[in-house]
C-alpha cells in the first residue's frame, strides 16, 4: 500500500516536471523566435502570454521590450522622414535609446536652421555685387521681369549709367584706387536714391537704376543719378553718360528696355565724344594756322597711330583715345617761340629745356578741355623713352602708358620721313633700320616691331582720316 502511494506520487511529480518543462521551453522558444526576428529587423514581434507564473511575466517583459523597440524603431522613421518637430521623451535617465534620438533630432534641427542660412546667404550673395555691395545684373533682372509681370498700371524708369574716364582712371592710380572709386560712387547713388528708386551695379564700370515716374518722365532722377555717379580732383574728372527707358510707354518686356536704355546712354556717350572733336579741331586749327608743316605732321601721325595700336590689338575705345591723344601730342608747342620751333640749326642746351617743356604744357592744355583731358597722360608721355633716358618723367618700359610708345614711334619715324628746316629727310627703308636700331633703348620693342611690320607690308597704305574729321594738310 505504502509503495503504491509512493509509485503514485513519484509519477505525479514526473508529470508535472514534465509540464512544466514543456511549458519552460516553448515560452523560451517562442522568446528565442522572436528575439531572433528582431535582430533581423522585424520589430512586429509578440509572444502569447500563458498564466500569470515566472513564465508569463517574463513573456510580459519581453513583448513591453518589444513595444520599446517598435516605438523608437517609428520615431526613427519620422525622423527620417523630416519630422523634426516631434518631442522625444526618454523612458527614464537610463533610456540610452531615448536620449540618443533626443539629442540627435536637436543636431539635425540645428543643422537644418544652419543650412537655410546659408541658402539665404547664398542667394542674396547670388543677386548682390561683391565689391559695393548693391544689387547685381541677376538681381536686376528678376526685378524687372517681376514688376513687368505684376502691369499693375504704375510707371517707372530704368536708367543704365556708363562712367566716362573710368579707365584712364584705373591706368593713373590702380586697380585698388578704381575699386574704391567705384565703392564711393555706389554709395552716393544709394544715398541720392534714398526712398525714390533701386540702384544696382551691372558690372565694370555700368550701374543700373530702377525708380517710379511721378508726375515726370524721370529725367530729373535720371539727372540725380548721373550726379552721384561723377567725382573731380586734381588729376582726374569722373563724368557719366546715361539713357532712360520709361516703361511700360517705350517698353513692355525685360529685354526692350534694357536695349532702349542701352541705345540712349550710347547716344549720349557719342554726343560727349562729339564734343572732345569739336575741342580737339579747335587746337589743331590753332597749330596749322600757326605752322602747316606742324598740321601735316600731326594728321601723318596719327593715321600711323592709329593702324599701329589698331594691329597690337588693343581695344576701340583705347584706339580712338590714341588717335587723339597723336592729334594733340605737339600741342604744347604753341607755347614755344617761333625762334626755336624753327631755328635752321640744332639748338643749344637752354633752348632744348625750353622744347622739352611742350609736352607739359600741352598735358596742361588738355587737362583745361574736360572733353579731351582722357588723352593727357599719353601727351605728357609721348617723348619718354623706354630705357628711362626720355623726358618729362624718366620713366621707362612697362611704366610708360603703351599708346604713348605708339606716338613715340609714329612720331619718330615721320620726323625721320620728312624733311624739316633743320634736316633732309630719310628713306623709310633707312628710317624702319633705325627704329629697329633703336628697339629696346628708345622704342618699345612690341611697338617698334608691329609698326616696322606694318609699314613694310606690301599692302599697306595710310588711310584717309574718318569722315566727319578735320583734315590738317
Amino acid at each position: 500500500m505504502i509503495l503504491a502511494v509512493l509509485i503514485a506520487a513519484v509519477t505525479i511529480a514526473a508529470l508535472v516536471a514534465i509540464r512544466l518543462a514543456r511549458r519552460m521551453t516553448r515560452a523560451v522558444h517562442e522568446i528565442g523566435t522572436a528575439a531572433k526576428a528582431i535582430s533581423l529587423g522585424d520589430t512586429d514581434q509578440h509572444v502569447i502570454v500563458r498564466g500569470s507564473d515566472e513564465f508569463g511575466d517574463m513573456a510580459r517583459d519581453f513583448d513591453s521590450m518589444v513595444e520599446y523597440l517598435r516605438s523608437k524603431v517609428i520615431l526613427a522613421g519620422k525622423i527620417a522622414e523630416g519630422e523634426l518637430e516631434i518631442d522625444i521623451i526618454p523612458c527614464s535617465e537610463r533610456d540610452a535609446l531615448g536620449h540618443s534620438l533626443a539629442v540627435m533630432t536637436a543636431s539635425l534641427r540645428r543643422l537644418v536652421a544652419e543650412n537655410e542660412s546659408l541658402l539665404i546667404a547664398s542667394r542674396e550673395e547670388a543677386n548682390t555685387d561683391a565689391l559695393t555691395s548693391l544689387p547685381n545684373r541677376r538681381s536686376l533682372i528678376n526685378d524687372l521681369d517681376a514688376k513687368m509681370t505684376r502691369a499693375d498700371g504704375h510707371q517707372f524708369m530704368l536708367g543704365v549709367f556708363d562712367l566716362d574716364g573710368f579707365k584712364l582712371y584705373n591706368d593713373m592710380f590702380g586697380h585698388a584706387a578704381g575699386d574704391a572709386l567705384l565703392v564711393r560712387l555706389a554709395d552716393r547713388l544709394q544715398n541720392a536714391l534714398k526712398g525714390a528708386g533701386t540702384a544696382y551695379r551691372l558690372g565694370g564700370d555700368e550701374f543700373c537704376v530702377i525708380a517710379p515716374i511721378e508726375g515726370n518722365d524721370g529725367s530729373a532722377t535720371a539727372r540725380r543719378a548721373a550726379s552721384a555717379l561723377s567725382e573731380k580732383g586734381e588729376a582726374f574728372t569722373i563724368g557719366c553718360s546715361y539713357g532712360v527707358a520709361n516703361i511700360p510707354r517705350e517698353a513692355n518686356t525685360t529685354s526692350t528696355a534694357l536695349h532702349v536704355a542701352d541705345q540712349r546712354m550710347y547716344e549720349h556717350k557719342n554726343g560727349r565724344a562729339s564734343a572732345s572733336r569739336q575741342s580737339a579741331d579747335v587746337l589743331l586749327r590753332v597749330l596749322t594756322e600757326r605752322d602747316p608743316d606742324l598740321g601735316l605732321h600731326i594728321s601723318d601721325v596719327a593715321q600711323l597711330a592709329t593702324m599701329t595700336a589698331e594691329a597690337m590689338g588693343l581695344e576701340k575705345h583705347e584706339v580712338k583715345r590714341v588717335q587723339l591723344a597723336a592729334e594733340l601730342h605737339d600741342v604744347g608747342k604753341l607755347a614755344i617761340p617761333d625762334s626755336i620751333l624753327n631755328k635752321p640749326g640744332p639748338l643749344d642746351d637752354e633752348e632744348w629745356e625750353f622744347m622739352r617743356r611742350h609736352t607739359l604744357i600741352g598735358e596742361r592744355i588738355v587737362i583745361a578741355a574736360p572733353s579731351i583731358e582722357h588723352t593727357a597722360d599719353l601727351v605728357r608721355s609721348s617723348h619718354e623713352r623706354y630705357d628711362g633716358t626720355g623726358y618729362p618723367d624718366q620713366l621707362a618700359g612697362p611704366d610708360i602708358p603703351l599708346g604713348a610708345s605708339i606716338l613715340s614711334v609714329c612720331d619718330a619715324f615721320d620726323a625721320m620721313t620728312s624733311a624739316r628746316v633743320y634736316s633732309d629727310s630719310t628713306s623709310v627703308a633707312d628710317a624702319l633700320t633705325e627704329i629697329r636700331r633703336c628697339s629696346g633703348t628708345q622704342f618699345h620693342p612690341e611697338v617698334a616691331t608691329t609698326f616696322c611690320t606694318l609699314i613694310e607690308d606690301p599692302e599697306f597704305t595710310p588711310r584717309p582720316p574718318p569722315p566727319g574729321e578735320l583734315t590738317l594738310a
